[in-house]
């Protein structure tokens, strides 16, 4: 398998809970990012890459399945698969939010940009996208309802889901939208498998064709498969003593003593785990064809195209066995990635070919040595010269778009430059206008102040006037009112010297 296996483990809110506080869970290695030490487990379960829990989308994208995308673009299929426990983050990790987009709408803003830089150069191509869901072996359309899709090989001997139905991507907001709408209204998503599938449709001319015209229109399209699985950190079955060896016990660690309520795992666990037993044990049988969901799995397993696992993981010590299943999992799955010529064949032929072996029959499929290892030789020797053109597209792929980057970096830099030497101009011009302004206020006020001023020394003046004027007055009235009394003093003598001169005036009489 050509696969690369990462963790991320999801932000535990109460620190005290934490695994990384009682099994120091992750720690530091020479060849990249490993889990010690977890549990009773004492050996370290190693991964390509071990993500810290505050760890950005954008990094995970563009480290992770940029290159998928890449790859894209010279006719390479790749898959994404995101695996791990219920509350752990796969969707997060797949579609995340409107703020912080998944690998998903990541993929598909990269695809759509890639896309119409290429188109600048002549070449055409469109974006078409699949969503389905696989419940109890039953596969469902969430673009259309009422489609009918099923399992079925292709011409090249790849696993296809027929009759999916198919939209074109132009906008890629809006579809991602609808895209959380639709895989939101599951019913229960917990036990469901999620497949997107981001095709890359390139349209070149066919030249010299008779039979289907000159210069017409052929197609090739490229595929990015997305799987998030259902629940993967459940309880697989104990193996019999028979099946097991000596130990009795099956190849996954149980730590501690399993939980009363933590229940076993579903049907296609047990034959995602057997299959990947199987191909341990180098078998020449691997059955998987009762499962759908392993089946869709198949050419990952054989090493068709590339595939980045996700492994998503609690911090949360009371998930502490689910967590060990999920990493002992996807440490299965990377060890199988570095074996060498480890693939799944088709079920029925391997069956027909060990059945005939084990009648002591010879196989109509077995050709002859010589031959054989003559189409062996031309095989690995196109096999060669395929990844070598591959390899120089690729470089050629990655030089064309750092050119077109670098010339839109020049010429984005060229208008900003433009834009902000005028913005500056304008702003400059206001700042002066502002100035002048401000000076011209300025003076008036000064006049104004100055008008004032006078104005307030008049009123001094005229304050000092009028209290003068007053002090004159209040002595005017003071003298006044000594006069008033004299009178009335001269007054009351008078009348008195009157009356007398009445009184004696009568007596003569």
């Amino acid at each position: 398998m050509n696969v690369r296996v990462v963790v991320r483990p999801r932000p535990n809110s109460d620190s005290s809970d934490s695994i990384e506080h009682q099994f120091n869970s992750v720690t530091d290695c020479v060849d990249g990012m490993a889990m010690s030490e977890v549990g009773d487990v004492s050996k370290s379960l190693k991964f390509e890459r071990v993500y810290p829990v505050n760890a950005v989308q954008e990094d995970v994208f563009f480290e992770c399945v940029f290159p998928l995308v890449q790859r894209l673009f010279v006719g390479e299929d790749g898959a994404v698969v995101v695996m791990g426990q219920p509350s752990s983050g796969r969707m997060y990790s797949l579609l995340g939010t409107s703020t912080q987009p998944g690998v998903i709408p990541l993929s598909i803003n990269a695809v759509l940009a890639m896309a119409n830089e290429l188109q600048r150069d002549g070449e055409e191509y469109a974006v078409r996208c699949a969503l389905a869901s696989v419940q109890d072996e039953v596969i469902s359309d969430l673009f259309r309802s009422e489609s009918l899709p099923r399992l079925k090989e292709d011409g090249s001997g790849r696993i296809v889901i027929r009759g999916l139905s198919e939209l074109a991507v132009v906008q890629p907001a809006p579809f991602v939208d609808m895209m959380r709408r639709r895989v939101g209204k599951r019913k229960n998503a917990l036990h469901t498998h999620l497949y997107f599938r981001l095709g890359v449709v390139r349209k070149y001319a066919e030249e010299g064709g008779q039979q289907k015209g000159e210069g017409s229109a052929a197609e090739h399209v490229s595929c990015l498969h997305f799987f998030l699985l259902a629940d993967a950190s459940a309880r697989l079955h104990r193996l019999p003593r028979s099946q097991a060896g000596r130990s009795g016990k099956s190849n996954l660690p149980e730590p501690q003593r399993v939980p009363p309520n933590d229940p076993p795992a579903p049907e296609w666990l047990e034959t995602f785990d057997n299959a990947l037993k199987g191909m341990e044990e180098g078998a020449p049988v691997i059955r998987i064809h009762q499962s759908k969901p392993v089946l869709l799995l198949r050419d990952i397993l054989k090493g068709t195209y590339p595939a980045v696992f996700f492994a998503t993981a609690t911090s949360s010590a009371k998930d502490l066995h689910r967590t060990v299943r999920t990493l002992s999992l996807a440490t299965r799955i990377r060890q199988l990635g570095l074996a060498p010529d480890v693939s799944v064949d088709e079920v029925e032929e391997r069956e027909v070919e060990e059945n005939k072996r084990s009648r002591g029959g010879k196989s109509a499929r077995t050709p002859n040595r010589d031959r054989g290892d003559t189409a062996e030789k031309a095989s690995s020797h196109s096999a060669f010269l395929r990844e070598k053109t591959l390899n120089e597209d690729i470089e050629a792929h990655r030089g064309r778009m750092a050119a077109g980057k670098e010339k839109e970096r020049e010429k984005e830099m060229g208008v900003n430059k433009k834009d902000r030497e005028k913005a500056l101009s304008v702003e400059v011009d206001f700042l002066r206008q502002q100035l002048k302004r401000c000076l011209k206020e300025r003076r008036e006020a000064h006049d104004v102040n100055e008008v004032l001023q006078d104005e307030v020394d008049d009123l001094k003046v005229r304050n000092e006037f009028l209290t003068s004027e007053k002090k004159s007055f209040k002595s005017k009235i003071k003298s006044l009112e000594e006069d008033n009394r004299a009178l009335l003093e001269e007054n009351e003598t008078l009348r008195s010297a009157l009356e007398r001169a009445q009184t004696a005036s009568g007596s003569v009489k």
